[in-house]
């Protein structure tokens, strides 16, 4: 910092105050030890770094284009501060390794590879990318997992051509409201961000049904399923206009004053009463977010899975009190494997009219995200799970009396993570048929078709 300041580089020196402050900040935070190591300092600076790119991306869709140089360019000199960033190559021969230790070997394990991988690889690589190349790796050793057990999948292997995709699996064409009853709390859910830097929160929330949540500093959104550690979540009642009790914590008092909040924790169980500031989020209020924005219990989910023309699975998922997974070959998987895969499976769903998107699996882990519409008359939206373009994010969504289904079309390029060699062996047979016909073409991809079906929850 010293020598920035010598040689008056401005860009630095403005950078390494930034860092300076907020190690400073996590040093003093209540909870903290006084003392933070350096995987904390790795995550304080990526955290930062993520903040100025963002806020440049904010100037240039604003037309101030000078503004977002000055946030990329601290952006550059925070980066210098970083553990070297793993080559795509590298990244994927250290999860190939990782994925072997946990012994995943489908999709529906890609929680626990994340688990791994984002603790042994913090600070390495991107985790947008890692999360891609783990999908990628687990989708391939599913297919030659399938293609080395037809019995399992149920496939016929005298009539794997022309597969057509099944009428369930398609949206209507028309999008129509729904018509489930209100929620007892629709008319107040809020979310307040807060904007306090001292705080131990991010921001509190307050759905329909009449749970609240609030979410710690540094909890993760995106794919990877965060302990809940990172949430305090329960019922609230109301007392008065914005003075709350919220189950397991204590009270809320919300009080504006000149367009912005002052929020009163009185945590009863610590003795503690804290105040800070934030701000209130904007609230949707028409006819389609209203019959979205709600929770919901997951009563089932349909899944098709299919490599080219080549249906691979077709199994479903049904929840309530005794969730289970039903479909061809089901029954030949062993027991363990099963309660994992219905452990790692949404079983509630939250969808806000402030734009959060919050499941809870059987397993009691959580993912929060947000959501916002794509193309609202056409009924489709988009998850966002890394703040940025992911064709996973898109879906679209059909209701049905006071029920919701929500349908996914995903498909993913395994060129490179499968080869044809590997699938040929897989097959045990190179004169079994012309691969390309069974793919549809010389590409390698795989298709996901996946209808959520959801309900009011009781």
């Amino acid at each position: 910092m010293v020598s920035a300041m010598k040689a008056k580089e401005t860009v630095r020196l403005a950078s390494l105050r930034a860092i300076k402050a907020a190690i400073m900040l996590a040093k003093t935070a209540e909870g903290a030890t006084g003392e933070v190591d350096d995987a904390a300092i790795v995550k304080i600076i990526q955290k930062l770094v993520k903040q100025r790119k963002e806020s440049a991306q904010q100037y240039n869709d604003a037309g101030r284009p000078e503004l977002a140089e000055n946030e990329l360019a601290e952006a550059a000199a925070m980066e210098v501060y970083l553990p070297k960033q793993l080559s795509e190559a590298e990244l994927e021969d250290q999860l190939k390794v990782i994925i072997a230790e946990v012994g995943a070997t489908k999709p529906q394990e890609m929680g626990k590879v994340m688990g791994v991988a984002t603790k042994k690889l913090a600070g390495l690589a991107d985790g947008k990318m890692i999360s891609a190349l783990v999908k990628k790796l687990l989708a391939s050793f599913a297919i030659l997992f399938a293609l080395t057990s037809c019995e399992l999948i149920g496939l016929d292997k005298d009539t794997i051509k022309d597969i057509l995709i099944p009428d369930a699996a398609k949206p209507s064409k028309e999008f129509t409201p729904g018509n489930a009853a209100d929620e007892e709390y629709a008319a107040h859910a809020v979310k307040y961000a807060i904007s306090d830097n001292e705080s131990p929160y991010e921001s509190v929330e307050l759905f329909g049904d009449g749970t609240y949540l609030i979410v710690k500093t540094g909890a993760v959104q995106g794919m990877t399923r965060a302990e809940n550690e990172y949430f305090i979540e329960g019922g609230y009642v109301m007392k008065e206009e914005g003075h709350y009790t919220l189950e397991d914590f204590g009270s809320l008092k919300v009080e504006e004053k000149e367009g912005e909040y002052n929020l009163t924790f009185d945590n009863t169980y610590g003795n503690r009463i804290s105040t800070v500031f934030a701000s209130k989020e904007p609230v949707l209020t028409d006819e389609m977010t209203e019959s979205l924005c709600r929770t919901w219990d997951v009563s089932g989910i349909d899944q098709w899975m299919y490599l080219g023309a080549l249906k691979l699975a077709e199994i479903s998922y049904i929840g309530g009190t005794n969730p289970h997974y039903e479909g061809a070959g089901i029954s030949e998987i062993d027991e363990e494997t099963l309660e994992d895969l219905v452990g790692e499976t949404c079983c509630k769903v939250i969808f806000s009219p402030s734009g959060t998107y919050y499941c809870t699996y059987n397993n009691g882990t959580v993912l929060y995200s947000t959501w916002t519409w794509v193309n609202k008359e056409q009924g489709t939206l988009f998850y966002d799970w890394k703040k940025g373009e992911n064709e996973e994010g898109y879906v679209t969504v059909r209701f049905d009396g006071d029920k919701c289904n929500i349908y996914e079309d995903y498909t993913i390029d395994l060129s490179g993570a499968l080869t044809e060699e590997d699938l040929e062996d897989a097959m045990e047979d190179e004169e079994f048929v012309d691969l390309e016909e069974i793919l549809g073409s010389s590409e390698i991809n795989l298709r996901y078709l996946i209808v959520n079906k959801f309900q009011p929850a009781k």
